[in-house]
């Protein structure tokens, strides 16, 4: 019996062993690869390329706006006005004499 037990504790363990090295192998390959990959400095976003794309978004929305093509608001699509679940459930109530505010 401790042979057994030896020999599934030794499998055990080598199995552990052998994910535990994958996992580290994963780890430090994505870390040579984010050092490697990430060559470029940042750019610093130039204040006047801003202000210059919020002119021109301003200035698309007020055309929009005075065309007539902009939506103002919106508005959900017209659904019904009972549905037909609560049509049966209605109907069953009615079938069974029970009132809306005595079953709570």
């Amino acid at each position: 019996m401790s042979e057994n037990l030896f020999a599934s504790l030794t499998i055990t363990l080598v199995g552990i062993i052998i994910v535990f090295s994958a996992l580290a192998l994963v780890w430090v390959m994505m870390v040579v690869l984010t050092k490697l990959g990430s060559t470029k400095q940042p750019v610093e976003a130039n204040e006047l390329d801003g202000k210059r794309k919020a002119a021109a978004i301003a200035a698309v929305f007020a055309f929009n706006l005075a065309k007539g093509t902009q939506k103002s608001s919106y508005h959900l699509p017209p659904t019904a006005i009972v549905s037909a679940w609560q049509l049966s459930m209605r109907a069953r109530q009615l079938k069974e004499g029970i009132k809306v505010n005595e079953r709570r």
